[in-house]
């Protein structure tokens, strides 16, 4: 999806997103929360590794936003994380925003 505009060090341009909303949630609401991935590997505390996709990335916490994706060029891919990957970025959503 095209994630833009952005300001400052925001991840923006086409990227992958990890969608942690509910599906049922996104459907009424027509948005999606979600944190973008990149291929830049920092090693930050904030970054979710995501070694099961074809592209191996990370998954940014600091950055998680929602997304309208009625009013935004989004496409499915086709790709999932495991569950195991999924549960360490909720896990670290939590710790991030101290919850």
């Amino acid at each position: 999806m095209h994630g833009g505009p952005s300001k400052g060090n925001e991840q923006d341009g086409y990227r992958a997103v990890l969608v942690i909303s509910d599906a049922v949630v996104n459907e009424i609401t027509g948005r999606f929360t979600g944190l973008p991935i990149t291929s830049t590997v920092r090693e930050w505390a904030t970054e979710i590794p995501l070694k099961s996709l074809k592209r191996p990335g990370v998954a940014l916490v600091d950055q998680i936003r929602s997304w309208s994706f009625t009013a935004r060029e989004v496409n499915f891919r086709g790709e999932t994380v495991t569950a195991e990957e999924l549960d360490a970025a909720k896990y670290a959503i939590r710790s991030f925003l101290q919850l």
